[in-house]
């Protein structure tokens, strides 16, 4: 190809360098393990990923409908991929966390003296990664690991409850900072 923007020569290698970026720093997010800015950085390389990936596959077209001998399979592979980024836009997003359901330990409908003398400790606790803020990506990661809990998948950090303030962890001790 006389083209060398649209070459293959550079499209090729620079798809498969970002998927294996996109495909560490994902496996690094599932398993809440922070280095750096690591969201950013999936979610950026990610981007130059989709990019690259469309002009390797415009590229590609010819060679890959080869894969694919009758139209019928060519439609099905097209539909299922409509189907799966049309699918991604309805997920359920999580609840926002609630005063009420946070400082309301005894759950009737007040929060008394006890329970506004336990606040601190209580909102400290929505701190993840105890860096003295509360960010969306703390509450984020809270909604998570309860996720998990709820369904049983393994945690490789300690179980935070969304509306407790102690940490459950995995050999049965309780504190915030005990390990």
């Amino acid at each position: 190809m006389n083209n060398k923007i649209m070459s293959r020569v550079w499209i090729s290698p620079v798809t498969a360098i970002t998927y294996v970026i996109v495909s560490i720093s994902g496996l690094f997010m599932v398993f809440h393990i922070h280095a750096g800015n690591m969201r950013a950085v999936h979610e950026w390389i990610g981007y130059v990923f989709i990019a690259v990936g469309l002009l390797h596959f415009v590229l590609n077209f010819k060679p890959f409908l080869n894969y694919f001998p009758s139209r019928l399979a060519t439609i099905s592979v097209v539909a299922c991929l409509i189907a799966m980024n049309v699918f991604m836009f309805f997920k359920e997003e999580p609840k926002p966390i609630q005063l009420m359901q946070l400082l309301d330990t005894n759950h009737d409908g007040v929060i008394d003296a006890a329970e506004i003398a336990m606040a601190p400790q209580r909102i400290k606790a929505l701190d993840v990664n105890n860096d003295g803020k509360i960010t969306a990506d703390d509450l984020r990661e809270l909604e998570f690991m309860q996720f998990r809990r709820q369904h049983g998948l393994p945690m490789g950090n300690p179980q935070r409850s969304l509306m407790g303030a102690e940490t459950e962890w995995g050999d049965g001790e309780k504190g915030r900072n005990q390990r």
